[in-house]
């Protein structure tokens, strides 16, 4: 936007992560159930006392933090995963949109900010999608002709209203070779991508990376590529 670039990240707390599972099988097989080593409380990823913090470059090389996008006083509580924000021609308006999961919340939550450093503020909660998918990993991309889509885990494909803030019409589904997860959508040359990583959450090997092409965002999307990573060795 204005020739500078915006990055969004959770605020997972100051202190670093730990690698908590000894076996050569990778975290996947224990860090979650009994982990040896247990996560920091202040690194724990399903807490709800996360922020967004956003970043600003111009050269991928020059950054500057912008503080906090979304605090805690702007949504509900919840444990927030995974924000993406697009600008608004339209509406001049940044819009996010993120998971926040908590005992009175489903589907997503949708904020605004006039500015792309926030602070943003909630204006949808509890946005439920249509199709099979469920609520998870997604990904917001914005056409040459300024519509909007909403791809998620499941996979479903889902136009967004004139305001990016609510659903339009749910226009394409689609399954990839194995379970999957974290769709991207993007454009190239006039044609549609969908990359999706198979759902190995820190396997030693990495995950298989699936891309699926189509002419049109509803589809059909066919898998184009595979990048296929094997496990060779402990990643620490």
């Amino acid at each position: 936007h204005n020739d500078m670039y915006y990055f969004y990240f959770n605020n997972w707390g100051s202190c670093p992560g730990v690698d908590c599972c000894d076996s050569d099988a990778g975290c996947a097989s224990c860090c979650f159930d009994a982990p040896p080593h247990p996560m920091q409380v202040c690194s724990n990823p399903y807490l709800t006392n996360h922020t967004i913090q956003a970043y600003s470059t111009p050269d991928f090389k020059t950054w500057t933090n912008l503080g906090v996008a979304l605090p805690l006083t702007s949504r509900h509580p919840g444990i927030e995963f995974r924000p993406c924000v697009v600008y608004n021609p339209s509406t001049k308006l940044f819009v996010m949109w993120y998971e926040d999961r908590g005992p009175d919340e489903s589907g997503y939550a949708v904020a605004t900010s006039t500015e792309p450093g926030g602070p943003f503020q909630t204006v949808r909660v509890n946005v439920s999608m249509p199709g099979r998918g469920r609520v998870g990993d997604f990904n917001i991309f914005v056409d040459d002709d300024g519509l909007a889509y909403h791809v998620r885990t499941g996979f479903d494909v889902v136009r967004l209203d004139s305001s990016f803030t609510q659903v339009a019409e749910h226009i394409g589904s689609f399954v990839t070779p194995k379970p999957s997860e974290g769709p991207t959508m993007f454009k190239r040359n006039g044609t549609y991508y969908i990359t999706a990583g198979t759902g190995c959450c820190a396997c030693i090997g990495g995950a298989t990376v699936y891309v699926l092409s189509a002419s049109k965002p509803s589809g059909p999307w066919a898998v184009s590529y595979t990048h296929l990573q094997l496990p060779t060795k402990r990643i620490v």
